[in-house]
């Protein structure tokens, strides 16, 4: 059986043995078939071609032909043709013109590009959230997350990224007073709750935001009230599926306080409410993520906003997305000590499986989110007496230094995960509570997808048979 494609941890640790053709590096990269590696290639057209395997190959170019590629480059050579005409540039030779990954179309032979995933197209504008590719910042509205960490609160955020600027103090008190008062549940919601002790948080979220459809009524801010209930629909879910009974939401604390109490049952330190509303700061928003965009989707037929969030939680819950967030603590327990880390990445990739928490599809460095979470989760650990787990993934990183250095780094859920296990929060309950802090990017979103609306409706390219006539298959 081949090696696996993701073997390589560091430049020293590939030893390729001088291969004769850039197929053959591509081969034993990704560990394909030779008969795979056409022109028309291209970076996550196959399975095995996937970001860990990108850098695999990158490293192997590295070796193979004694060159460095730096951030920039690695964002480029992502077919057969790029790579080709790269290793041509090394030679001093001249490349073959790259060939066009394209079909035609039989209505007017025009040749139309796919952009599996839709990696790289803009599908609208936006005025809510700025990511910059290389991880230098991360802003809502034109703030740099960091600033409204240091000097905002949840509240604070959520008002700017829902009305576009930040409050004065009369509109965030009466803000914040609309969220504490709308945090209450209607009775037959919480009889629904009751009835899915045995479902996953998130399958109970989803569907009891879709059934609060039944019961909103049409006012003005119904998304704002939507939101303040949110942590009451975690909470509740969570202590019915105990054996406990709900607690109260409470009319005197702030939003990520309220949300740590509904799940824990006991009012928070206020050490532990701080470092959970700063990183609720960095969860509320990220541009047009997976679940982000399906609620938009959603929004661009005249759904309700119900039916928005009900769709962006479902997006959020799979574990490409939202859903892996509580994996890393689990990884991190697996690995059991600092000094297993590196040898259980290497095992990790030698089996091609994910090492959880690293990888993005548009960041090409570490997340901006997760120099503050890191901190957040250092914090916490420590305040808590246990730092193993914090330690154990600060030593998978070292390990993966190779795959930082050309774009693979770490994301936000890498401590994130220490930082909700150290606030006591469920692990089952880390995505969901992810989700719970991007409720006010989604109405964002969702406010400004109404305000100037079209329907999204991408295109699939036709790729299956011609026109075919119908005959029975009788059997004789």
């Amino acid at each position: 059986m081949n090696a696996s494609p993701h073997a390589a941890i560091s430049s020293d640790d590939l030893q390729l043995a001088a291969p004769k053709s850039l197929e053959s590096i591509i081969s034993s990269a990704l560990g394909i078939a030779p008969s795979k590696i056409t022109e028309t290639l291209a970076y996550q057209d196959i399975a095995e071609w996937d970001s860990m395997g990108h850098v695999t190959l990158m490293l192997a170019i590295e070796k193979a032909y004694a060159t460095k590629i730096n951030n920039r480059t690695v964002s480029q050579l992502t077919s057969v043709s790029a790579l080709r005409s790269f290793v041509a540039q090394l030679h001093g030779a001249t490349a073959t013109a790259p060939v066009r990954r394209e079909f035609a179309t039989k209505q007017n032979n025009s040749a139309p590009t796919v952009h599996r995933g839709l990696v790289g197209i803009y599908f609208d504008r936006s005025a809510i959230t700025e990511i910059d590719p290389l991880g230098s910042d991360l802003r809502y509205r034109g703030y740099s997350i960091d600033e409204l960490a240091d000097r905002a609160n949840y509240e604070e955020t959520a008002f700017l990224l829902i009305h576009g600027r930040l409050p004065d103090r009369v509109e965030l008190d009466t803000f914040s007073s609309k969220l504490r008062r709308g945090r209450e549940l209607p009775t037959p919601v919480v009889t629904l709750l009751g009835s899915m002790s045995t479902a996953r948080p998130f399958v109970a979220l989803q569907t009891a935001l879709s059934a609060l459809g039944a019961f909103a009524e049409d006012e003005v801010d119904a998304d704002i009230t939507l939101m303040a209930q949110v942590p009451t629909l975690l909470g509740t879910f969570h202590r019915l599926r105990s054996g406990g009974r709900p607690v109260a939401a409470s009319s005197d604390l702030g939003h990520a306080a309220n949300l740590l109490l509904q799940i824990r049952g006991e009012v928070p330190a206020e050490s532990d409410a701080a470092a959970f509303d700063e990183a609720l700061i960095l969860l509320a928003d990220h541009s047009s993520s997976a679940s982000t965009f399906a609620a938009r989707i959603v929004a661009g037929t005249n759904a309700g906003i119900h039916a928005a969030l009900s769709s962006a939680i479902a997006a959020f819950s799979g574990p490409l997305h939202g859903g892996a967030v509580n994996e890393v603590i689990t990884m991190a327990e697996e690995i059991g000590a600092p000094e297993a880390a590196a040898a259980f990445v290497r095992s990790r990739l030698d089996r091609n499986e994910i090492v959880y928490g690293f990888g993005h599809r548009i960041y090409r460095a570490a997340d901006p989110r997760s120099h503050r979470l890191r901190s957040i989760a250092h914090q916490l650990c420590e305040a808590r007496g246990d730092t193993r787990s914090i330690d154990i993934l600060e030593a998978v990183a070292v390990a993966l230094a190779d795959y930082s250095r050309l774009g693979v780094d770490v994301n936000v859920d890498f401590y994130a995960s220490a930082a909700f296990e150290a606030l006591r929060i469920p692990r089952d309950m880390f995505g969901p509570v992810f989700a719970a802090a991007r409720i006010a990017g989604l109405i964002a979103h969702l406010r400004e997808q109404r305000s100037n609306n079209v329907l999204i409706r991408p295109q699939l390219l036709y790729d299956g048979a011609p026109l075919r006539k119908y005959q029975m298959d009788i059997a004789s």
